[in-house]
């Protein structure tokens, strides 16, 4: 299958790009620059478009590539912005009807129901906490990487990247169809357990002005249906992603 990957995360997309490609043709477009003469020239079969760290403009985006015909979409976002901005306690699921309690959340909504509607064949996943080595936003980077940040206390459930592409195989390569939330099932406490376990291999001293918000947990198991499940556990990805930073000498 040729596959196209959309989005601003560049690392990310070329180390999905290299992934995927053992299998398939893979095309990679940061932004929608002739994006017409592209879908003229290139048949495609799956597009891949992820909103990692986007605020604005994802429905002006959507609106360009859906209106091309291929077989599957497979969209990625930010957990966090419809359960966090959402009245619904936890665990949080897709199994349950969100109740929006801001404006944030509302659009989020919409533009979900705008994917379903333009886009049957569609699987859209809800991405808790992701890390990685080719992960330059986040909890995580913000503690490896930064000497002063904002931080909310209580429990997250984090996802390596990984596990995330391996489910966008999935998406790929099965009759996938629907959204679903992806998280690794086990959540850990920010203070106790996160930061002591990163101030090990920080050499640079951190600030961090901490706020009070409430935990994210998620119930995963719906996507599990297709053989779906993540491997690598915190402290494991953790170790990989310090020793490369180690190495690199930017820790």
């Amino acid at each position: 299958m040729n596959v196209l990957i959309l989005g601003k995360t560049q690392k990310f997309n070329k180390n999905l790009s290299s992934c995927l490609g053992e299998n398939h043709k893979i095309y990679i477009k940061n932004n929608f620059t002739r994006i017409n003469r592209f879908f003229s020239s290139k048949k495609i079969d799956v597009v891949v478009f992820n909103v990692f760290n986007r605020k604005i403009g994802i429905k002006k985006d959507l609106e360009k590539i859906l209106k091309y015909n291929f077989k599957k979409f497979i969209f990625l976002e930010d957990a966090e912005e419809i359960y966090f901005n959402s009245k619904n306690p936890i665990p949080y699921s897709v199994y349950e009807k969100i109740e929006p309690k801001n404006k944030k959340c509302e659009r989020r909504l919409e533009i979900e129901e705008f994917i379903v509607g333009k886009k049957k064949n569609s699987v859209i996943f809800r991405v808790s906490d992701i890390y990685g080595p080719n992960i330059n936003f986040g909890i995580i980077y913000d503690l490896l990487y930064r000497n002063k940040i904002s931080l909310s206390m209580g429990k997250r459930d984090f996802l390596y990247e990984g596990d995330l592409i391996q489910a966008i195989e999935v998406a790929t390569e099965t009759d996938a169809n629907g959204i679903f939330d992806l998280a690794f099932g086990e959540s850990v406490k920010i203070k106790s357990q996160l930061i002591r376990f990163i101030k090990k291999y920080r050499k640079k001293n951190i600030k961090i002005d901490f706020s009070k918000r409430k935990n994210l947990e998620y119930n995963c198991e719906n996507f599990k249906f297709y053989k779906w499940k993540p491997v690598v556990k915190l402290e494991v990805g953790l170790k990989v992603i310090t020793m490369k930073g180690i190495k690199n000498g930017k820790i």
